[in-house]
């Protein structure tokens, strides 16, 4: 999902977490629940899916950063009603 400085690892319980320096996008997801997926769950292709369409959203030279807060929503929001 990003540049070949990307990097990250899942963690126990279904826990997510990665980095692209050169994106500037920092994505974490943390549960309060233990989950026996690792990888793949619904939760993380879903959660992944809206990241997917905010950096859709972006010209490609933009950082991240630089997406307003509204513009993100509702990107998200297309993902999440799209399925």
């Amino acid at each position: 999902m990003g540049s070949p400085s990307a990097f990250g690892a899942p963690g126990a319980g279904g826990s997510l977490a990665f980095a692209d320096p050169e994106t500037g996008i920092t994505f974490a997801c943390v549960t309060n629940r233990m989950s026996a997926k690792v990888l793949c769950s619904a939760r993380d292709q879903a959660l992944q899916r809206a990241l997917a369409s905010v950096l859709a959203c972006r010209p490609r030279d933009e950082r991240i950063g630089s997406i307003d807060a509204q513009r993100a929503g509702q990107c998200a929001m297309r993902v999440h009603q799209s399925g």
